[in-house]
């Protein structure tokens, strides 16, 4: 079984005694899913600069997104199992994925080991302010009023395909058109 580092965390890195090892010798690779100026690329540079800091070992951030996640998972699937290639990744890209796609480029229970978690990033609901709707329950009351006519963005292209093919969205029962960003 090949063994690589998902780093969910830097936790546990941190609490290591730096002083007892020769660890780290080299610079380290910080592998991310994200693209460059999103929230997990920003979270990936934020505890990169403190690992690093307390590692006294330069650390590179290297952004490797697309595919849901995938592409960066996949080069940290592949990289030597040697602590010096790190993974930052997503719940999506290691479980959500795993439901989503019939084949996937790695086994995320076999390729990768988690550590810690690093971040807990809530997702929010907004409308546009001059919106009328200023609660869920106003928001539900107007897809039921006006069947299609609701639409909304998201930032994850899987989960539309889970909306539609394991949620069973059904636009025609007034949920909306889908993944289709536009006003509410």
């Amino acid at each position: 079984m090949k063994e690589s580092i998902c780093m969910l965390a830097a936790a546990v890195l941190l609490a290591a005694d730096a002083s007892a090892q020769t660890y780290p010798a080299r610079p380290i690779r910080f592998i991310t899913i994200a693209a460059p100026g999103t929230v997990g690329d920003i979270i990936a540079r934020v505890v990169g600069q403190e690992l690093a800091a307390r590692m006294q070992q330069p650390l590179v951030v290297e952004n490797r997104p697309g595919g849901s996640g995938m592409v960066g998972a996949t080069a940290g699937a592949r990289s030597a199992p040697d602590g010096y290639n790190l993974l930052l990744s997503t719940s999506g890209t290691m479980i959500v994925n795993t439901f989503v796609y019939s084949k996937m480029p790695f086994d995320s229970l076999k390729d990768f080991e988690p550590v810690a978690l690093v971040a807990s990033v809530p997702l929010v609901l907004v409308v546009n302010a001059s919106s009328q709707v200023k609660t869920f329950k106003d928001l539900i009351a107007m897809a039921k009023s006006r069947p299609g006519a609701v639409t909304y963005g998201d930032l994850r292209v899987a989960r539309k395909r889970l909306d539609r093919e394991h949620l069973r969205f059904d636009p025609e029962k007034g949920r909306g058109r889908g993944h289709d960003p536009g006003p509410v």
